[in-house]
């Protein structure tokens, strides 16, 4: 379950005092990592498809235009390592990093 909060006091007190739902005790509370999602537009991170800004970068061959206008028959091409994938791999031998976010 994730629960977020508006400030970071209100979740610091959380994570020292536990939680509490319709009486029974939550003993284990901690914080979670969670991992900025890669922006199927520009292919960056930090903001999402729906409201990017950014030039337009397809997953698939990098090319400067959004992945549904890639023209068939295209090679792979990702735009971290240059290899013969698309963007976003999990095989890439130097996948971006996006700054941590933490919940």
């Amino acid at each position: 379950m994730g629960i977020w909060f508006d400030s970071l006091e209100a979740a610091e007190w959380m994570l020292d005092n536990g939680l509490l739902i319709d009486h029974p005790h939550i003993r284990r509370v901690e914080k979670c990592e969670i991992k900025k999602k890669r922006c199927f537009r520009c292919q960056g991170f930090g903001d999402l498809a729906w409201s990017c800004k950014e030039t337009p970068r397809c997953g698939h061959c990098g090319g400067q235009y959004e992945r549904e206008r890639c023209p068939p028959g295209i090679r792979e091409r990702c735009l971290e390592c240059n290899g013969e994938r698309p963007t976003g791999d999990l095989l890439c031998p130097t996948p971006a990093t996006a700054p941590p976010s933490q919940c």
